[in-house]
């Protein structure tokens, strides 16, 4: 797997739960912050490490470990008592520990980042790990 088909392995998981009524900032594209009245999301994706795991056989293939972290930050109108918060951070987080793919997810969990302006923000953080094979 390559660093671009994980990187749509993972957002395909997100695609999937987040409803396309609720904007999405993501973390590599130029954008500007919804209005106060939605619930919205900011994602970024960073590697963070990686190594060879083999060393090359007869056939000269050789596997990769790829890992990173997923931050997808939520954000939602003040003075809801982080009840809106914690149901979309409860959702993205089940998706990404029920997940079945080639890309493995792990150490997932939320963390609170409290009000900023409008909005509070609730963070899901994932662990994840893949193989790259060439």
């Amino acid at each position: 797997m390559t660093y671009e088909e994980a990187r749509d392995n993972i957002y395909s998981i997100f695609h999937a739960v987040w409803d396309s009524e609720w904007p999405v900032v993501w973390g590599d594209l130029p954008a500007t912050v919804p209005s106060e009245e939605t619930p919205w999301a900011r994602v970024v994706l960073k590697h963070t490490n990686g190594h060879q795991t083999t060393l090359a056989g007869e056939s000269g293939t050789r596997r990769f470990g790829r890992f990173g972290i997923l931050a997808v930050k939520i954000f939602v109108p003040v003075g809801g008592g982080q009840t809106k918060a914690y149901q979309l951070a409860q959702m993205v987080s089940n998706a990404y520990e029920d997940a079945r793919l080639d890309v493995w997810f792990r150490n997932t969990r939320i963390r609170e980042q409290g009000a900023s302006g409008a909005f509070e923000q609730v963070d899901v953080l994932t662990d994840f790990s893949f193989d790259e094979v060439r």
